[in-house]
């Protein structure tokens, strides 16, 4: 009896030290965390959840943002359009805009993903009239 008492009490420590270094190991050397690892060109900017199924997303490629529609058969793309330069600097993490938020008085122009946004809801609505 003795000796499995002594045999848990040297196990127990050895493999949760096992563990914690297994994790720390992991974390380390998790891909693309490592350092010098080049900056990716795809990332996804934004999504919006259309309902149970599917979803609008915005995805910055390259030089491009491009609108796509996913749902669970298919994704599809919507439209493209340019990065401009002050976009391309920034690369920081998009503000969430609603209806009820003002330009705050910087004179930029409406943001037209939003506009695209708004009319492929309004159309998806009205693809279906019996189903809101």
């Amino acid at each position: 009896m003795t000796y499995y008492i002594l045999k848990l009490v040297i196990m127990l420590p050895l493999m949760a030290g096992m563990i914690v270094g297994a994790l720390w190991l992991y974390r380390k050397y998790q891909p693309g965390l490592a350092p010098g690892v080049k900056q990716r060109d795809m990332r996804l900017v934004e999504t919006l959840s259309m309902g149970t199924s599917g979803r609008l997303a915005v995805i910055e490629f390259g030089s491009q943002r491009i609108l796509l529609s996913a749902t669970r058969g298919k994704i599809e793309q919507i439209a493209t359009r340019e990065m401009t330069q002050a976009e391309r600097e920034a690369h920081t993490a998009p503000v969430p805009v609603t209806d009820d938020t003002p330009d705050a008085g910087l004179g930029e122009p409406a943001n037209p993903f939003r506009t695209i946004m708004n009319k492929a809801l309004a159309l998806r609505a009205a693809a279906r009239p019996g189903q809101e």
